[in-house]
């Protein structure tokens, strides 16, 4: 009840209190600043020096058990965030905290997939999906997911995968993130595309992946997003004119406007470039 609700967060004050000083978080965010960079140019076992530097900065942040009351008080709804964030200047900088370690995490865990690390990188990105979902914050859980997805991709375990990067789609559009949302579908369309009888759920993807693209003014992504479409299709009527099937004309129609519509986009680009 209410009463409760105020002995708790006045317990959690208690704690947050305790917290040290911000210019470790400060730190901590360069360090990870400094991990994306190292990773962009395939330079691993730095990044991975980068995290763990940071992550260690964040554990002295949060002093007593200042971390463990946060996470017990926040309870996945955004309510819950707010009040933290109204409470002061403490409550601002444990949540900031918390941010980053989730996204340490998510980082960490992509970096021991790169690594073929695959039981470490489960554990990390488990640990950031329970921190973005107690943060209440869609686009990190969508992150989250995303990356577990790919980790049961590469593990051939297809079936989690997809359930995964289909919590993660939906979880983008809860965020209103077109640009995630068509990331996310690029992956979940590579399970469908090499399968025969997925052919019409690749198309509708991809279709749903062209919406997306749209919707974040990606006019480059949608005209190679078409192009891929038609040459799946493409694909399709070869294999069912090998196996002497008949074509259906709508079908070769929207094929051709998928392919002709791509290839004049690049062409005027090409132009207007040269």
């Amino acid at each position: 009840d209410g009463r409760i609700f105020e002995m708790n967060m006045e317990a959690l004050l208690a704690s947050l209190a305790e917290v040290a000083a911000g210019d470790n978080i400060d730190s901590a965010q360069q360090m990870l600043d400094n991990a994306f960079s190292a990773r962009a140019t395939k330079q691993t076992a730095r990044a991975r020096d980068y995290t763990s530097e940071a992550c260690a900065l964040v554990e002295q942040f949060f002093a007593g058990g200042s971390r463990d009351a946060l996470l017990q008080f926040l309870d996945g709804t955004q309510d819950r965030v707010v009040e933290v964030m109204d409470s002061g200047e403490n409550g601002e900088r444990a949540l900031d905290a918390l941010v980053l370690q989730s996204q340490l995490l998510l980082l960490g865990g992509e970096l021991h997939m790169d690594q073929g690390a695959f039981q470490d990188a489960a554990g990390d990105l488990k640990q950031a999906l329970v921190l973005s979902e107690k943060l209440c914050d869609d686009l990190a859980a969508a992150r989250c997911l995303r990356s577990q997805g790919m980790l049961h991709l590469i593990r051939k375990d297809v079936s989690k995968a997809e359930a995964l990067l289909t919590q993660a789609v939906a979880r983008c559009q809860e965020a209103e993130d077109p640009t995630e949302e068509a990331a996310t579908l690029k992956l979940l369309i590579q399970l469908y595309e090499d399968r025969p009888n997925k052919h019409d759920k690749a198309c509708e993807l991809f279709h749903q992946m062209l919406e997306a693209l749209q919707g974040a003014g990606d006019q480059f992504g949608v005209n190679t997003t078409l192009l891929d479409l038609g040459q799946l299709r493409l694909r399709r009527h070869l294999a069912d004119t090998a196996e002497g099937k008949e074509l259906e004309y709508a079908e070769l129609e929207m094929t051709d406007l998928d392919l002709q519509g791509a290839l004049s986009f690049f062409t005027e680009e090409s132009a207007r470039v040269a």
